[in-house]
């Protein structure tokens, strides 16, 4: 039960994965838990109510994953990241949060690895830090919101980003930014039906890990850089010839 949970000082890994008919809230209690390196609740039955601040007292976390919950709801807390220096996975996705994409997250810096916030009902931008924050990201998925005000236009070189997926955002907007192709290990971005605008930019010929390129339903438009031909690992190119539609 969750009180008896919340009298288990020493905890470090609260594993609830596929335990089946589980139902109920977070207990607020959670943050007293600071020893906890892992929570992880997917597949465990249907959860209520939101995400409680105390999550952002634990320190040592290292692994946050609500996931496919059937009812978590509510906002991500605005603290959740500023004083936890050790997080490497947040996977919030398949949930029916709202709200906006907290900006604290940023001060997660290079511990974090894997980033999922998709399938969920989430509004307003993407905060511009995203693109310059996490040095050691690989994925980060923010796909099925919605969101808007458009991509960060300034993304570091030296990340380690490898999937970026936000597809089907349709309010998300504004042009694809030339900094997103040069991060050197970008594989795979999924960019589908989110109303973006303008032309590819030059810089996509740089991005020449990429093997996924999907930018179907967006209102792109221009000539195909000649220089797509040269990407020898982009396993799905867009048409080669005339306009882009």
């Amino acid at each position: 039960t969750p009180s008896t949970i919340c009298r288990m000082g020493a905890l470090e890994d609260l594993y609830l994965r596929s335990v089946s008919g589980m139902w109920g809230t977070i207990p607020t209690c959670v943050g007293d838990l600071a020893n906890l390196t892992s929570i992880d609740y997917t597949y465990a039955g249907t959860l209520s109510g939101t995400l409680p601040l105390g999550l952002c007292k634990l320190r040592k976390l290292q692994k946050l994953q609500f996931q496919y919950t059937g009812g978590l709801s509510g906002t991500i807390p605005d603290c959740l990241g500023e004083d936890q220096p050790q997080l490497s996975t947040i996977s919030l996705q398949r949930n029916d949060l709202h709200g906006t994409i907290p900006e604290s997250l940023c001060l997660i810096g290079d511990s974090l690895v894997h980033l999922y916030l998709n399938h969920n009902k989430l509004k307003g931008r993407i905060p511009d830090c995203f693109g310059t924050s996490f040095p050691a990201l690989t994925t980060m998925q923010l796909q099925d919101n919605l969101l808007t005000g458009g991509l960060p236009q300034t993304w570091a070189p030296d990340n380690a980003l490898n999937s970026l997926m936000v597809s089907n955002n349709p309010k998300l907007r504004g042009e694809l930014p030339g900094s997103l192709f040069e991060m050197s290990d970008l594989r795979d971005v999924v960019i589908e039906g989110s109303g973006l605008k303008g032309s590819l930019p030059l810089e996509l010929c740089n991005a020449t890990k990429l093997a996924l390129l999907y930018l179907a339903s967006n209102e792109i438009e221009g000539d195909l850089p000649q220089c797509v031909a040269d990407l020898t690992n982009l396993k799905a190119k867009p048409k080669t010839e005339g306009p882009i539609a």
